[in-house]
């Protein structure tokens, strides 16, 4: 348990990067916020919305005073795991560009995605604003190998990464047309 005062921004982060940041005067009270990793097993239903799949990664954000949505928005951070910096969620075969959050609506018993996710490659972590609490899961799509495009120049080497990461997240995938095409300009043009 972690507490958190109502006029102070707020900021928790656990030893895997888990993370909630609150802004000052979003509480009504002093309050205490308690955040668990929840293993699959623990949880009622998996994350299989729109094809994507779950990466097992669960966190469970309660406020031991408040129930109700907040009226300010919290930032969360969720953790993944890719130890060989290679893109793809380990044993997982996921995509990390893909990754979004999601929220379970108990009410309903159903995934919900939430919108405006962002990936942090580096620091290997999705984070979303939100303004309610429950928990919480990241899931993406699997890498399927005969949709990765091939350099028009095979021997140049990619200083700055093999994807645009601002093209992907505002195209939704690595290999739209226009996000190949926006990475060809910039290895051609930008890079030298």
């Amino acid at each position: 348990p972690n507490n958190v005062y109502k006029h102070k921004i707020g900021r928790i982060e656990l030893s895997d990067k888990t993370s909630l940041v609150l802004p000052a005067d979003v509480l009504e009270q002093d309050d205490v916020v308690n955040i668990k990793r929840l293993e699959s097993s623990q949880i009622q239903r998996e994350i299989n919305l729109n094809q994507n799949k779950s990466i097992g990664e669960y966190r469970e954000y309660k406020f031991e005073n408040r129930k109700d949505p907040f009226n300010k928005e919290m930032i969360i951070s969720i953790p993944y795991a890719d130890e060989n910096g290679d893109g793809i969620v380990d044993d997982k075969n996921i995509d990390e560009l893909t990754l979004d959050a999601y929220w379970y609506d108990e009410k309903n018993v159903e995934w919900k995605i939430l919108s405006d996710s962002l990936i942090f490659p580096k620091e290997k972590i999705v984070t979303v604003k939100t303004s309610h609490f429950t928990v919480f899961g990241i899931a993406g799509a699997e890498k399927n190998n005969e949709d990765v495009p091939q350099p028009e120049n095979p021997g140049q080497q990619d200083s700055g990464g093999s994807s645009c990461f601002i093209a992907t997240a505002a195209f939704g995938s690595a290999n739209t047309i226009e996000v190949v095409a926006l990475r060809g300009f910039r290895n051609q043009y930008l890079l030298i």
